[in-house]
């Protein structure tokens, strides 16, 4: 896939997530205090909950990389901990992961036909 089809690929995904986040109340007009960017753990999860990861990191750095016309960073594993994070809500957010799914094998795709070949 050539890398401008690829970039659109997931700017598209990424305006669905925010949509399903924003539907589902999990979209906040209010960042986390700037501290909470100083984090080295992964996903932040000693400073933020996953929403706010994805929200003001996540989505935030993956579309300037893709503004940017810049590579962008793989493999990508948010799946599993998005499952997790959800199973302690009351609604189900099926549609949800199911984009974070699809962003996951895009960029995991993405970044494997970017390393070289042994």
């Amino acid at each position: 896939m050539p890398e401008r089809d690829y970039h659109s690929e997931i700017a598209d995904r990424l305006l669905i997530l925010e949509q399903h986040m924003r539907d589902a109340g999990l979209w906040s007009d209010t960042p986390p205090a700037p501290e909470a960017f100083r984090s080295t753990v992964p996903f932040f999860a000693d400073r933020m909950h996953l929403g706010e990861w994805l929200q003001f990191v996540f989505i935030v750095r993956i579309r300037a990389l893709i503004e940017a016309d810049a590579p962008l960073p793989g493999p990508c594993a948010i799946h599993p901990i998005a499952e997790e994070w959800l199973k302690s809500m009351e609604r189900q957010h099926d549609a949800l992961l199911e984009v974070i799914g699809e962003i996951d094998a895009l960029i995991s795709h993405g970044a494997a036909q970017a390393s070289p070949r042994h």
